[in-house]
């Protein structure tokens, strides 16, 4: 199947969400649980489906039907939050915002290209688009856990855009209020994990490090290695440990050692001579407990 492209997915009339048929889909799902899995219900945020609206190429057709951009704005808070409403009452208890809008908000050309919008009237637009998101999160059930996924796109395994979360990274992590995030980090692409620092308070990041978008196999040991160097390295954590690891991070440094192959050739006693100074790269030391 085709995903639907921006031209043949329009509205045609005031949005309303009640009845919605993902709600069945979750039940049908639900009803596979066991004590070792929770169901989870994936949406697009409420930020992105405004976004999709208000956008560069239909937003016209949006205004024809609301009049202006903050009457919609309100409906979308209201279906989102019926919505929320209907689906935790069906059970759900772990609801996922896919929100790859931001994907596009790192790329600084797409950015402007996707919301025709420029300087403040740019920053602006991300503000009300995290500010939609908030606003579904603060009227859902504590007890429901929401979280964000952000990725660049996957269709036919390729990208839409590229860049780093840094210019996102205040907003996006500091002001979001979610349990947790999920990101895209499968290549150079997404940029490096000092935006990270951004995450407040106690919400939790998973690291998507392993690509979709490309039939090589990763050594799964080494992608795990590298996340871990990068983001202690980057954060100052020398260690840490639970019941059954120790994670130990050993910095970059230098080394002095012989040269064999000289050593074997000339004298032994003025191999001094032939020391050399080699750089040593950072790593991180994993032990098992026994």
């Amino acid at each position: 199947a085709e995903a639907a492209m921006i031209d043949d997915t329009y509205m045609t009339g005031k949005i309303s969400v009640k009845n919605h048929p993902f709600v069945e889909h979750f039940k049908f799902i639900k009803a596979l649980e066991d004590e070792n899995t929770v169901a989870k219900q994936t949406i697009p945020s409420p930020g992105q489906f405004y976004a999709y609206f208000t956008g560069a190429q239909l937003l016209n057709t949006t205004l024809e039907i609301y009049g202006s951009e903050e009457a919609f704005a309100e409906d979308v808070i209201k279906a989102y939050g019926e919505f929320v409403q209907e689906i935790y009452a069906a059970g759900c208890r772990n609801l996922q915002f896919d929100d790859c809008v931001w994907g596009g908000m790192v790329d600084a050309k797409m950015a402007v290209a996707l919301t025709g919008r420029t300087g403040q009237r740019l920053e602006d637009y991300k503000k009300l688009l995290l500010e939609l998101n908030n606003q579904v999160v603060a009227q859902a059930p504590e007890d429901l856990v929401i979280n964000t996924h952000v990725c660049r796109g996957n269709y036919h395994s390729t990208f839409f855009s590229s860049g780093a979360y840094d210019s996102v990274a205040d907003l996006l992590f500091g002001e979001e209020n979610v349990n947790a995030y999920y990101l895209e980090y499968d290549d150079k692409r997404s940029g490096g994990f000092a935006p990270l620092a951004k995450v407040s308070g106690d919400k939790k990041v998973v690291l998507g490090l392993i690509t979709t978008k490309t039939p090589e196999l990763e050594d799964k040991e080494k992608e795990v290695r590298a996340a871990l160097e990068a983001a202690m390295g980057q954060f100052g954590i020398k260690s840490f440990e639970n019941d059954i690891l120790k994670v130990t991070y050993v910095a970059p440094t230098t080394k002095t050692t012989i040269d064999s192959k000289a050593l074997k050739k000339d004298k032994p006693d003025v191999y001094e001579k032939y020391a050399k100074t080699s750089n040593v790269k950072a790593s991180v030391r994993i032990t098992v407990k026994d």
